[in-house]
């Protein structure tokens, strides 16, 4: 289990992977909600503030559509987006 911010994530239990990133299975530290936290790794360092930007925006979208992103937590070259399952 890794800490990641409000989040343990079972680097043990991929739930997928893509051409994005891998998901695995989390819990929000307070509530015990589970989420999928997808895992992206950055190209580089450079684009760490880019990528972050990008990414905290997916937080304030909100549509029936599409599903949400609760939170961005980066660390090193990762970067996590938790999603409630």
């Amino acid at each position: 289990m890794l800490s990641k911010g409000k989040y343990l994530v079972d680097s043990d239990k991929a739930l997928g992977h893509g051409s994005f990133g891998t998901v695995f299975l989390g819990t929000h530290k307070e509530t015990n909600q589970k989420v999928a936290a997808k895992r992206i790794e950055r190209p580089s360092e450079d684009d760490a503030q880019n990528v972050t930007e990008d990414l905290q925006k997916l937080v304030e979208l909100k549509h029936e559509n599409i599903a949400r992103v609760y939170d961005v937590e980066q660390e090193g070259k990762t970067v996590d987006l938790p999603r409630v399952l």
